[in-house]
């Protein structure tokens, strides 16, 4: 379960770390609700939804897997994988990677299907 517990602390404050860079955009375009036209704003929204829209899939899949037995190797590498995955995207997004961005949704996307296949079998 230790494992577990790593990658939902890491992908937690991947998760904070988004939500300081949309806050921060917001204050910067004195923005309270929506992005306000400002396309910066709007990307940092997006990395953020998109952030919460994988994650907890990735991280319900370890957590089971971790429940069900899965070799400590196994965890660490479907945790990784969408923890840099997350960090890609969200990098090839807000900064402009798009390289990032592409190898971020094919890490998260991979765990998350391999992690549903594990959990399946």
């Amino acid at each position: 379960m230790q494992v577990a517990y790593l990658y939902i602390g890491l992908n937690s404050f991947i998760m904070m770390a988004l939500a300081v860079v949309v806050v921060m955009g917001r204050g910067k375009n004195k923005v309270s609700f929506g992005d306000g036209g400002v396309k910066a704003l709007n990307t940092a929204i997006r990395a953020h939804g998109n952030n919460t829209e994988y994650v907890p899939f990735g991280l319900i899949l370890i957590f089971a897997l971790a429940t069900k037995g899965a070799s400590n190797m196994q965890l660490h590498l479907l945790g990784a994988s969408l923890t840099v995955g997350r960090i890609l995207h969200a990098l090839g997004l807000i900064i402009g990677l798009p390289m990032g961005r592409m190898f971020g949704i094919i890490l998260t996307w991979l765990m998350i299907i391999v992690g549903a296949v594990m959990i399946t079998l």
